[in-house]
């Protein structure tokens, strides 16, 4: 059996063959004429999601509440943030006359994101991204989703768990870009 191509005829150091020239193909004009897997890609804004240089520290409250049934604080993710993190705490306790604090009171602690936000408010079940139920005391650090291309807005909610009792709550709570 023998082989044949130029490097068989290399390796038996024959000279090569001249290469037939290319027959003529005919002209294609823009990118239309390509198979799709050959065109070339128009660039996406979520395609340039990139890591900041410098960590930012973003403070979202640092506060005391006052809880009769809820209370909401809203913050935004600006836009091509690929891990941002809340992390933060809260304590809650029953709100007495004069400002002073009385003993524990627990609060259900909700992470939402607009969507989750607006079927909480329409009264529908939502899921949430982050939830705590009846605590009074808790340290939070969660991983939100990527923002891609556009900010992405986030709710922290605070309920008063059973009774009509006002709470006050001492939270702090910040989120890492």
């Amino acid at each position: 059996m023998g082989y044949a191509g130029p490097l068989a005829q290399l390796a038996l150091n024959e000279k090569p063959e001249k290469p037939e020239e290319p027959r003529s193909v005919p002209e294609v004009r823009g990118h239309e004429a390509l198979p799709e897997n050959r065109r070339t890609r128009r660039p996406h804004s979520g395609d340039s999601i990139a890591r900041p240089v410098q960590t930012v520290n973003d403070v979202i409250v640092r506060a005391t509440l006052e809880v009769d049934t809820n209370q909401i604080v809203t913050f935004e993710v600006p836009p091509h943030i690929v891990k941002p993190r809340l992390h933060g705490n809260y304590r809650s306790s029953v709100a007495r006359l004069h400002g002073d604090s009385g003993g524990a009171a627990n609060v259900d602690f909700l992470v939402l994101s607009e969507n989750q936000y607006s079927d909480f408010l329409g009264g529908r079940p939502a899921e949430a991204l982050f939830s705590v139920d009846a605590s009074d005391n808790h340290t939070v650090n969660f991983d939100l989703p990527a923002s891609m291309d556009q900010p992405v807005k986030y709710y922290l909610v605070f309920l008063s768990s059973k009774g009509k009792t006002k709470k006050l709550v001492e939270a702090n709570f910040k989120v890492d870009f």
